[in-house]
């Protein structure tokens, strides 16, 4: 698992307060972020992910005000005419209702072609302006952990020495998601660096503007 992705992880889990009540979550994901008490809808474009929902988030299958939260972890970078996405978001949102979105920013193309956009914490309040109220804004992540990604990460192109260095870590400190993520999580929060961030996690809220905005 990358610094980007394991970043994320912890800032959503320690956001998990602004999830509840009936959730759409954009993207099949492991579900690892909501309250027990949370009722998910997942969708996703593509059936093979097994999501509940089929279905594209420029054009959400759902009456207006039907979700308490939507959250969108790694999906707002894949989407390819975001601003149509993000008023389908405020859309379906009750008011009061919130979006928990993740977005990566100093990462490696994936899940190519469909990899479209890298947001700055600007470009999200661009994208939140007019639609949503943002209630925090937080990234994670510093230039190491950038360095690292880009170094360990395996990618199709990735050479034989990245493979080397990829080996050397793991028998250094071997993986263990359980204890060793979200320790390293919460370091990459603690000593973010504003100009080099893995990404962000933004939390949102649909006020009555929003809502007549909508």
């Amino acid at each position: 698992m990358t610094f980007e992705r394991i970043g994320a992880n912890e800032l959503m889990r320690q956001e998990r307060s602004a999830i509840g009540g009936i959730t759409l979550e954009l993207g099949v994901g492991e579900n690892v972020y909501a309250p027990d008490d949370t009722t998910i809808i997942t969708l996703d474009v593509d059936p093979a992910y097994g999501p509940m929902v089929v279905g594209d988030a420029h054009h959400l299958p759902f009456r207006s005000g039907a979700f308490d939260t939507v959250v969108a972890s790694q999906v707002f970078e894949h989407l390819h005419t975001p601003d149509r996405a993000m008023d389908e978001v405020v859309r379906i949102l009750r008011t009061g209702g919130r979006a928990v979105i993740a977005v990566p920013f100093l990462y490696f193309l994936h899940q190519q072609p469909h990899d479209y956009y890298r947001y700055t914490e600007f470009g999200l309040r661009a994208l939140c302006r007019d639609r949503l109220h943002i209630d925090s804004l937080i990234g994670y992540g510093n230039r190491f952990s950038v360095a690292a990604d880009v170094l360990f990460t395996r990618t199709p192109t990735s050479s034989s020495a990245r493979s080397a260095l990829r080996k050397l870590r793991k028998a250094v400190a071997p993986p263990d998601p359980t204890q060793r993520y979200p320790r390293i999580g919460a370091l990459l929060i603690r000593f973010h660096r504003p100009d080099f961030p893995n990404g962000y996690v933004l939390v949102a809220t649909k006020d009555i503007v929003s809502e007549a905005g909508a």
